[in-house]
């Protein structure tokens, strides 16, 4: 028998194992789906669907029946997700499992009790529920935040970092809009329904413009916020009946040009943060000779790490 000594590259070859992390991953992403289909979709279980329930209990700040059509793109990442971080050379990776976590997990399982819920009329849990989604979420994104990004390549970030984004995205805006349909639930008057919606688009606009100039590179969130207040816009363009009958078509075209006002300005400010970051790589790049020197004088903001460093000085 030969002696075959204890390597770095064996004890990497164990770690790379398959483990209860990778597994729930699968389960949380098949039940999500499932369920989300079965109930949200299909109203099995004397259950009301999705859409239905949008229709009755229709706000300022639902968008058109198309911008829910993200969804398929949020299912069709996390399917590559799911399947990707079994593969041995993926599976062991810090951005799963010291990232991603068991937030994932987290997030599947209320977004399952919110379907039941919103499906079942319990329009307070599902409220809950949603908030639950939104903290798993958020959480997964800080966490992944922490994990270097350095030398990561596109493939990897469409894999692990983009299907948690874009559905932190529209999380965000869901949240705003499950509150403004909890208040409908309530039969609150129009005057704080319409305050509502007002304050709804004031905060996803404040946070698109936080997301897109003081976060890192990463326009994800505010483009999801743009694409659900165009639903808005267009929503508002041809309200259903029940809007027409409960507010005045003045503040229905008032609410239909800040929504449309809303999406110019945020992709407007996402449009100036791309050029900028583009010019500011590419004015970088003729200093330093190459985008991997670049990569060595530019953070994740875009921004130079050390304006002292010899790449930066004229």
């Amino acid at each position: 028998y030969r002696y075959i000594p204890f390597t770095r590259s064996s004890k990497s070859a164990m770690e790379s194992e398959l483990n209860r992390r990778n597994y729930l991953n699968v389960a949380a992403y098949i039940g999500n789906v499932l369920v989300s289909y079965l109930i949200g979709a299909r109203g099995v279980g004397n259950a009301e669907t999705n859409e239905y329930l949008s229709l009755k209990y229709q706000t300022l700040v639902t968008p058109d029946s198309f911008s829910f059509s993200i969804w398929a793109i949020i299912f069709l990442a996390q399917a590559a997700f799911t399947i990707a971080q079994l593969l041995p050379n993926k599976r062991s990776m810090p951005l799963v499992q010291e990232g991603i976590k068991d937030y994932y997990i987290g997030a599947c399982v209320c977004q399952i009790l919110w379907t039941f819920f919103f499906g079942n009329e319990y329009i307070t849990l599902s409220f809950i529920a949603m908030i639950g989604i939104l903290a798993m979420l958020f959480l997964l994104f800080q966490e992944s935040s922490k994990i270097d990004a350095e030398g990561e390549k596109i493939d990897q970030y469409f894999l692990f970092r983009f299907p948690f984004t874009i559905h932190l995205g529209w999380i965000i805006v869901a949240s705003f809009v499950n509150l403004n349909v909890l208040i409908v639930s309530w039969n609150a008057n129009r005057g704080v329904l319409t305050t509502t919606a007002v304050l709804t688009i004031i905060a996803l606009l404040s946070v698109a413009t936080y997301a897109t100039w003081w976060m890192k590179v990463d326009l994800t969130i505010p483009l999801v916020f743009a694409w659900a207040l165009f639903g808005v816009a267009v929503e508002l363009q041809n309200p259903k009946q029940s809007i027409v009958a409960q507010f005045r078509d003045s503040t229905i075209e008032k609410m239909h040009f800040v929504a449309g006002f809303a999406t110019l300005i945020i992709c407007i400010l996402v449009t100036a943060r791309a050029v900028k970051t583009y010019v500011k790589v590419k004015s970088l790049e003729g200093l330093c000779g190459g985008e991997e020197d670049v990569l060595s004088v530019v953070d994740e903001d875009g921004d130079i790490q050390d304006p002292s460093a010899d790449y930066v000085k004229v």
